[in-house]
């Protein structure tokens, strides 16, 4: 779905009180091999629970990522 920045800021802002540290490490092989090497890690350093999702960005449509 798409957000409003509006809407898309109000729900950023909800995790504004929480501790934690979101990493995204990508990599591009040498040597004429084109590879992308991608590492999401969600340090949660409070122990409070939260949820997130990651995907990449893509050119169609798509409605619901976790029924990919």
């Amino acid at each position: 779905h798409c957000l409003s920045p509006q809407k898309q800021f109000e729900e950023e802002f909800q995790y504004a009180s929480l501790n934690y540290e979101f990493r995204l490490r990508v990599a591009l092989g040498l040597g004429g091999d084109l590879m992308l090497t991608s590492r999401i890690r969600n340090m949660n350093t409070d122990g409070k629970p939260f949820t997130f999702a990651f995907a990449y960005h893509t050119y169609f449509s798509v409605s619901d990522i976790r029924y990919l």
